[in-house]
């Protein structure tokens, strides 16, 4: 199961491991792996998945007959 504030915070550590990257500084191992981990995710498909579960219509109130 996904978890939004995980994948959030994997694709925050795919952003910074990028301007790291772009900016020619040193990366922390754990914003490496969390990237790592991030991209295993894309890849996978997972995360396609949870961004299109996060439609609006899913989420409202269930209506009571």
């Amino acid at each position: 199961m996904v978890n939004g504030g995980r994948v959030r915070a994997l694709r925050y550590a795919r952003e910074v491991v990028d301007d790291l990257h772009w900016r020619g500084m040193a990366v922390p191992p754990v914003y490496a792996g969390m990237a790592e981990e991030f991209q295993a995710l894309v890849r996978s498909g997972d995360y396609a998945v949870w961004v299109t579960g996060r439609d609006p219509a899913a989420a409202a109130p269930p209506q009571w007959p």
